[in-house]
């Protein structure tokens, strides 16, 4: 037990040190973005499609397997005519 913590705690500080001696490059974030209507208009566009695909992927499986993950070798019923 307690080697799996100093080696947990050896992994954690170890990761930090290698993080803390990256190359930090110039990353500043812009204040403002500008873009043209067109352009947000089609990003709105683009995140509702993605909503709506996403939710008719999940709907033959919605509510099915509560609070577990579905496992790779349980068949989904996707027929070719559901998009």
């Amino acid at each position: 037990m307690k080697k799996n913590v100093l080696l947990c705690t050896w992994l954690f500080l170890s990761a930090l040190a290698g993080m803390a001696c990256t190359d930090k490059q110039n990353r500043a974030v812009p204040v403002e973005v500008t873009m043209t209507k067109a352009k947000l208009f089609d990003k709105i566009k683009g995140g509702w499609a993605g909503q709506t695909i996403g939710c008719t992927y999940g709907g033959p499986t919605e509510f099915r397997y509560p609070g577990t993950m579905i496992q790779d070798y349980i068949p989904i019923n996707w027929p070719d005519g559901y998009i």
